[in-house]
């Protein structure tokens, strides 16, 4: 198998269930071997995230740590890259111009997903970061898919929620209103919502008629396929 190299820390506890999703989807292909995998938890500053989290600032600041963290894993023999976080894919090309290995987006692999599945619309749950700059809105507009938002105040509440899973705060009052926002979606006859944010998925309830697609999961799919591919 391929050596993927994992640029993490983004949050620390989505990474590692990233990193055991993997191997999961590796044991029930029932590879011979472990899957090899390479992590760097990137050591973000606490003030760094909660500027970007709680208020979609001074994103530019992440970027040298991501750099870094590309040039460590490629160095230790990755053979190619994922971030499981889809905020930090505004600097995806970067990424890919710092190494001389393959770079996976989460953002082509969502699209596809979502196309490969005929979704025609589906409400959007992530940071305002994301948001403002239509990472996902703009991909899945060129797939054909319309993208529907929350309201400024659900926006907040999102902002609020994944700032609460980061730091193990408020759990019960955190899904108490996720679940609120997915309903919302359901009152405007939208069934599909789309985890734009992979902390999301620790703490997002299932709710009766909407299909949850996370990117957490699309992503660790599509790693999976490029471990095994040609072996």
């Amino acid at each position: 198998m391929k050596t993927v190299g994992i640029i993490g820390g983004f949050g620390p506890e989505t990474t590692a269930t990233f990193q055991l999703k993997l191997v999961e989807l590796c044991a029930a292909q029932k590879q011979l071997s472990r899957p090899p995998i390479l992590m760097w938890n990137t050591p973000i500053p606490i003030q760094i995230e909660d500027d970007l989290i709680l208020k979609g600032e001074k994103i530019d600041k992440f970027l040298p740590f991501l750099i870094s963290a590309a040039r460590i894993l490629e160095k230790a023999g990755s053979d190619f890259l994922v971030m499981p976080c889809n905020t930090l894919h505004v600097f995806i090309d970067e990424i890919r111009n710092t190494v001389s290995v393959p770079v996976l987006s989460i953002l082509d692999e969502m699209a596809a997903s979502l196309k490969t599945k005929n979704v025609e619309s589906i409400g959007l749950i992530g940071t305002n970061m994301s948001r403002k700059q239509r990472l996902h809105a703009q991909k899945l507009q060129s797939v054909g898919i319309k993208t529907i938002l929350p309201s400024d105040k659900e926006q907040q509440s999102i902002n609020c929620a994944i700032h609460n899973i980061l730091n193990q705060k408020n759990v019960e009052n955190t899904k108490k209103e996720l679940a609120l926002i997915a309903t919302s979606f359901l009152d405007k006859n939208i069934h599909h919502i789309l985890l734009a944010c992979t902390d999301l998925q620790i703490l997002f309830p299932n709710i009766q008629e909407i299909t949850i697609h996370d990117t957490m999961d699309i992503l660790a799919h599509a790693t999976v396929r490029e471990m095994t591919r040609n072996v």
